[in-house]
């Protein structure tokens, strides 16, 4: 009995890790591209957890902070929206692909293209 409780207490430590870590995995600074019709724009965008919560901002194309970020871990999507200056909507609507890339649809107001974004990444030698 003792050891099936302590292999369950294993297996919920380690599950729990893998969702901290998927959760982990959006946090951070993510550039790259916005491809809408009319051609091409610089993206970057960041997110933050603290306490579970996740929050975020847009510095380029249109610097905001998000009202809203939601992150579905076990999809690896998330969905940001805010405003821009001028009261535009801004929406992106994502998923994490690879660890490295999240790849989507960014809005800007009646503006939507596609989102090509890689996560800023440090491995020393």
């Amino acid at each position: 009995m003792k050891i099936a409780v302590l292999s369950l207490s294993l297996v919920l430590a380690a599950g729990s890790s893998w969702v901290g870590a998927q959760t982990d995995g959006l946090r951070g600074t993510w550039s790259g591209q916005w491809i809408p019709e009319s051609g091409y724009d610089a993206a970057t965008v960041r997110f933050v957890i603290d306490d579970g919560v996740v929050s975020g901002e847009m510095l380029n194309p249109e610097p905001l902070d998000f009202d809203s970020v939601t992150f579905d871990s076990a999809a690896l999507a998330v969905v940001a929206e805010g405003r821009t200056a001028e009261g535009q909507p801004v929406r992106i609507d994502a998923r994490i692909e690879e660890a490295t890339r999240l790849n989507g649809s960014l809005t800007v107001g009646g503006v939507s293209g596609d989102l090509r974004l890689s996560k800023w990444t440090y491995r020393p030698r």
